[in-house]
């Protein structure tokens, strides 16, 4: 898999984007501002981002920097100010200025989303929470796919246990199925190893990577850890709403490097 340059994420023209089926989400012209007039914050100041089908990129920064509220904004979870220049595609499909029934059912067949909290219903099993968002939303199942994604996430034998008889490692690997199930254009993982200990992390670190390389899933993961970046095929970097640096291949050494350089620019 080749990862872009950074040329994909600069300030440049809205209509430079290449609008092509080998990435997953274009956004052109992204702002986004809390607060009321007069005291109001600009997070996100008018980005122009592509990130490529398939790839895994883990985005980074400080607190502040925008990094989730990029993550959902470009999920639709979030609104991005109105401006008619502004436009967010994903697999194809224009989402901005859509209607929230219309977001919430794109959402529920287009993406996926992963959580620091592992949000499993606690009276459901394992096997049900995986299958809940694809019962709500109408979506037949496909079982062949469910069983491929159950034995590579090592579930087999937990189907039937509530989230209190899992460990949290086991519960991301649920939320993981679940993401996956419907076959998504993108996945969003936000700080997805947060609540785990080390060795979990890395066990989901491994998943995410595997469904990226394996399956071709294109994956969005904040995150504030080298080690998780490090997992990524690209790392990009975000300081007051921007986006301003690329790491292509990191390891924890160059993400590392990378952020210190960004808190030392002034």
């Amino acid at each position: 898999m080749t990862a872009h340059s950074s040329s994909d994420f600069s300030s440049r023209p809205p209509s430079s984007i290449p609008q092509s089926v080998e990435y997953s989400v274009v956004a052109k012209n992204l702002s986004k501002t809390y607060g009321a007039s007069g005291n109001n914050v600009r997070v996100l100041n008018n980005l122009d981002v592509a990130f490529p089908q398939g790839q895994f990129t883990a985005i980074m920064g400080a607190s502040g920097s925008g990094k989730s509220t990029l993550l959902h904004v470009l999920s639709t979870l979030d609104t991005a100010d109105e401006d008619t220049k502004t436009s967010i595609m994903i697999d194809g499909n224009e989402l901005y200025g859509k209607k929230d029934a219309e977001l919430s059912r794109f959402r529920s067949e287009k993406i996926g989303f992963i959580f620091q909290a592992f949000n499993l219903i606690p009276t459901l099993t394992a096997e049900q929470n995986i299958e809940l968002p694809a019962g709500l939303s109408g979506q037949s199942v496909d079982t062949l796919w469910k069983n491929q994604l159950i034995r590579s996430l090592g579930l087999s034998e937990r189907l039937a246990h509530k989230p209190a008889e899992l460990s949290g490692g086991q519960q991301q690997r649920v939320a993981i199925c679940r993401a996956l199930l419907t076959r998504p254009a993108v996945v969003f993982a936000d700080e997805p190893t947060g609540n785990l200990d080390t060795h979990s992390s890395r066990e989901v670190l491994e998943l995410l990577r595997e469904a990226s390389q394996k399956y071709g899933q294109t994956i969005l993961m904040v995150t504030h850890d080298p080690q998780a970046a490090s997992y990524a095929d690209c790392v990009v970097l975000m300081k007051d709403g921007a986006l301003v640096n690329q790491v292509d291949n990191p390891t924890r050494e160059s993400v590392l490097d990378a952020l210190t350089e960004l808190g030392e620019e002034q």
